[in-house]
């Protein structure tokens, strides 16, 4: 149920591990310090401070003013269907930049109705907030760019820790 997958999320009622209920891979990660629902999120995340944002621990909380900020499933955007229902649509990543940027990634492993659904509304409802929809091929690609510039800057990195 939604709400049982809500408390697993927030680690109040399911033990840590890999409940397959949900996803195999999904569960808590002890590097993040808190659940992700795959293993295409702990790496988009591991990718997201690699590339120097911080995370913000607490959902109330605003951003500061300058430097790189992100929060893992914080806002909840309420989008209404073309039938005048109202659907809650949580995306995987905010990422807030110095200059004043906001946008947001989502990971994607399937691309069910569910998903195209509200990607596709938060297109016609958010049109200023750009959405990124991560997959596992360019979370690669992505992986691969950041290593090769941070070679180029003289940083010895082989490798992302934690990456599944």
């Amino acid at each position: 149920t939604t709400a049982e997958y809500r408390a697993w999320l927030e680690g109040t009622d399911m033990p840590k591990g890999r409940p397959s209920k949900f996803n195999a891979n999904a569960g808590y990660r002890e590097h993040l310090g808190h659940h992700v629902k795959s293993s295409l999120e702990n790496n988009t995340e591991l990718l997201i401070r690699f590339l120097g944002y911080v995370p913000l621990a607490d959902k109330g909380q605003s951003p500061p003013a300058d430097g790189l900020y992100y929060r893992y499933e914080g806002q909840e955007l309420l989008l209404p269907t073309k039938r005048g229902k109202i659907v809650g649509y949580v995306p995987d990543f905010h990422l807030w930049e110095a200059n004043g940027k906001y946008h947001l990634w989502e990971c994607k492993g399937l691309m069910n109705q569910r998903s195209k659904q509200r990607i596709s509304l938060m297109a016609v409802h958010y049109p200023d907030i750009p959405l990124r929809v991560i997959t596992a091929p360019e979370l690669n690609a992505l992986k691969a760019e950041a290593l090769y510039a941070a070679r180029r800057r003289g940083e010895k990195v082989l490798d992302i820790a934690g990456w599944e």
